[in-house]
């Protein structure tokens, strides 16, 4: 019987891999790992899993500077049941045996989703007003990220950052201790650039870093900047607060996706208002200020974001 393995890297997507049992996976840090996890703390060959007749999916440390943890205790061997938690260095994982329904149940979800995503990508498409792209934009990556809330932010009338849409949430509330967790999540996607992902577990210990975020009901997040050529053009955010949830490697994949696509879109918008902001400056009837008098154009109004 095949089994999921879940595992969750601080501070990155949850990865999700199904494991046959005619198959062991090897996992590191080195590109040549069958499951490759980015983290400090995991060695290039960290640990491998195994299936073995007659007694179950086991998992062997190999020999990696942070081991192989069980329920906190290193162990070099161990027998992985259904309800274990594991930690390959800083990474809490889990398996799970996976029955045919499941597996059958957890490759729909994933097509869904991937056709959720195509729909929303033609509804941008099909926008050409900036306000509506920047509403359309939330509402997708709400949707695709299953949040229950959001905002946005995106250059305003001064250049700067501001909250222009809101989901389930007013303007004000943004100012609240309720958001200690989310303007640190922004602010890194803002530094970064890239995105931020925070998903819950209640038994991983990493969580306790996060530990105002989950005070505050927020159990999981993405921050994802909107880029394009290099200029920072805004920040959507989402959050829910249903226990358990989390961000894996397909969510990350679409809603990063979406989010260069809905950049691409406000960039074309923004640059289509100014060019027609600048048709009507330089159009001239028989009373309007010979162009010599009138002021000059100002550049700021279409390149609003500076460069990294």
């Amino acid at each position: 019987m095949p089994a999921l393995l879940t595992l969750h890297p601080p501070s990155q997507p949850v990865l999700q891999c199904v494991l046959n049992e005619d198959a062991g996976v090897l996992l590191g840090r080195a590109s040549d790992c069958d499951i490759v996890l980015s983290h400090d703390s995991v060695s290039r060959q960290h640990a491998r899993i195994v299936y073995q007749a007659g007694q179950g999916w086991v998992v062997t440390d190999l020999g990696s500077k942070n081991g192989v943890r069980i329920d906190g205790k290193r162990s070099d061997t161990a027998l992985l049941r259904g309800t274990d938690w594991f930690a390959i260095g800083d990474v809490f994982c889990q398996l799970r045996q996976l029955d045919e329904a499941s597996a059958t149940a957890l490759g729909r979800q994933s097509v869904r989703k991937r056709e959720s995503s195509s729909a929303w990508t033609r509804r941008l498409d099909q926008e050409t007003d900036a306000e509506t792209l920047l509403r359309t934009t939330l509402a997708g990556i709400v949707e695709l990220a299953d949040c229950r809330r959001g905002f946005l932010l995106a250059a305003g009338s001064a250049g700067r950052l501001e909250v222009r849409v809101c989901t389930a949430l007013q303007p004000e509330a943004l100012s609240g201790r309720a958001f200690l967790g989310s303007r640190s999540a922004i602010s890194r996607a803002m530094q970064d650039r890239r995105a931020v992902f925070l998903s819950d577990q209640p038994e991983c210990a990493w969580l306790r870093d996060q530990a105002s975020v989950v005070a505050h009901g927020i159990r999981a997040l993405v921050a994802l900047p909107l880029i394009h050529d290099g200029l920072l053009l805004g920040v959507a955010y989402a959050d829910s607060d249903e226990t358990a949830k989390h961000f894996t490697a397909l969510d990350a994949e679409l809603l990063e996706a979406f989010a260069d696509r809905a950049a691409m879109a406000l960039a074309a918008a923004d640059l289509e208002a100014a060019l027609k902001r600048m048709e009507s400056w330089l159009s001239l009837d028989e009373s309007s200020a010979p162009a010599a008098t009138r002021p000059p154009l100002s550049w700021a109004a279409i390149d609003r974001t500076s460069r990294p």
